[in-house]
């Protein structure tokens, strides 16, 4: 696969292009504010994405959809990693709770 010659500033620049644009759009339309947290990590982050903006922009700028599908993915991806971290905390003190009332 060939890579889009960019510089790591310049692929940073429009990754959070694209972030902010879908950010704005998720805040017009109220979906999701954990959507929208998520992105606003990966903004406050971009120094240190930088690198992995460059080479993930240069493997997907030439499929335009498939770098938004990418974010897309990153994002329901933490969102699925966060609610199931949840779930898993509240599973585990429940069972606590229970053999603690049953020892």
């Amino acid at each position: 696969m060939t890579t889009h010659p960019t510089t790591p500033k310049q692929a940073r620049h429009a990754c959070e292009q694209l972030l902010k644009a879908d950010r704005a759009d998720k805040t017009e339309k109220s979906i999701l504010p954990s959507e929208v947290r998520v992105i606003d990590r990966l903004l406050e982050r971009g120094l240190e994405l930088e690198e992995a903006y460059a080479e993930i922009h240069g493997k997907l700028v030439q499929h335009p959809p498939a770098l938004k599908v990418f974010f897309d993915l990153v994002r329901i991806s933490a969102i699925a990693d966060t609610r199931f971290t949840l779930i898993a905390d509240t599973v585990s003190r429940r069972w606590r709770t229970a053999h603690r009332a049953c020892g």
